[in-house]
């Protein structure tokens, strides 16, 4: 066992206060990258110092302690209980690396830095910014973020937003910033994916009538698939588009559905309804869940017209056209439309052939469409021999 996972032992028990078992590894893991980075530095300094450095929260009352944040949103931070802690972490660093039997210089040097991480606003030396940029890194990352952010009573999205103007203020190495930029973007990347997993929630109860809880994840598939081709394309306005573009047929009776889609459509009235509503719908929820305006009136116009506009307005409108329509040539959506649609099933795939060119907008769409149709055609054969067997 080396000395730092003996101090890692002793500091411990004093992290189970203000999510300290949690900011205190994190933060110990940043120290050791920074350190590899800086050479120069003494880590017989900075690892023990960014172990310790908040062990006085444990002697602060829990009603107290956020009360004390330096740096965040509170503008009026109460200093007096944040110095209490640097002073009574000092003092316990000091008892814990003496029994240690740590080297007394280095132990003056650790003191030094932990009285005063918080309130004192320059660095005193490369050690003391290290141990400072180690301990705010993780106000950055998609693990501290969700739990920074409420601290400082802001909602995530906002949150990162304010941290990412504090990189230059907060942080004194130039690898810290760029530390902070990348999980800054990580987190971002995590609030995306939330989003879409609310949006996926929220759309979910609206895709119980026309086999859409089956149609509705294909075609989510598809659209990232589709995605993962075309960097240059919002996901942001993909990804909710095509979660929410057919959630108005929950508002079109059921009888009036059969006749609205289709290759024997004739009720263009009520197709049009299901855009209509499914505009009204997700706006609705698009606005409970705060998703960008900007972004939610792109999403709201490629829903109006997914179906009865035949042209594309975008590339971001191509890929939800494509990802609506992919689904149309697996087995999985072969197999329950011709049934729905009444057709014979050979009639039924030779049509699909010649609609890839008509309905789809970009190469790989097209692309994607003839594998699955290549596939339908080989597990098809299985559904004409228990036709016949009927």
């Amino acid at each position: 066992m080396t000395i730092y996972d003996q101090i890692y032992q002793r500091a411990e028990p004093y992290w189970r206060t203000r999510q300290g078992e949690i900011h205190m590894p994190r933060a110990y893991e940043y120290a050791r990258q920074l350190l590899a980075y800086y050479p120069e530095a003494d880590e017989t300094v900075v690892l023990p110092a960014i172990l310790l450095h908040d062990v006085g929260y444990a002697l602060i009352p829990d009603d107290l302690q956020l009360q004390s944040l330096v740096g965040g949103t509170n503008q009026n931070p109460r200093l007096d209980v944040s110095r209490q802690h640097e002073i009574e972490g000092a003092r316990i660093a000091g008892e814990i690396l003496t029994d240690l039997n740590y080297a007394p210089d280095k132990i003056i040097e650790i003191q030094r830095i932990i009285d005063g991480h918080d309130t004192r606003r320059e660095a005193l030396s490369l050690n003391d910014a290290l141990v400072k940029d180690a301990d705010k890194l993780w106000r950055f990352d998609p693990v501290g973020v969700p739990i920074c952010a409420p601290w400082n009573k802001l909602d995530i999205g906002p949150y990162l937003d304010f941290v990412e103007t504090k990189i230059e203020t907060w942080l004194f190495t130039d690898r810290a910033r760029e530390i902070a930029r990348t999980l800054l973007a990580e987190s971002r990347r995590q609030l995306d994916k939330t989003i879409y997993d609310k949006i996926y929630q929220a759309a979910e109860p609206y895709w119980n009538t026309r086999h859409n809880d089956i149609h509705l994840p294909l075609a989510y598939d598809f659209a990232k698939k589709l995605l993962a081709h075309y960097p240059q394309a919002d996901e942001s306005i993909v990804l909710p588009a095509i979660l929410l573009h057919d959630i108005g047929w929950k508002m079109v009776p059921e009888e009036k559905q059969r006749n609205a889609f289709g290759p024997k459509a004739t009720d263009k009235a009520a197709n049009r309804l299901h855009e209509v509503e499914g505009v009204r719908l997700a706006r609705e929820i698009l606005a409970s869940l705060s998703y960008d305006p900007t972004k939610s009136e792109e999403i709201l116009t490629i829903i109006d017209g997914h179906d009865s506009r035949l042209e594309a307005l975008s590339l971001n409108d191509s890929l939800v056209k494509d990802a609506d329509k992919l689904w149309r040539f697996g087995p999985t959506g072969v197999g329950l439309d011709y049934r729905r649609f009444e057709v014979d099933l050979a009639w039924y795939l030779d049509y699909l052939s010649q609609k890839i060119e008509d309905w789809l907008f970009t190469p790989e769409a097209k692309e994607m469409a003839r594998v699955e149709l290549a596939r339908t055609e080989v597990e098809s054969r299985d559904w004409r021999l228990e036709i016949g067997s009927a």
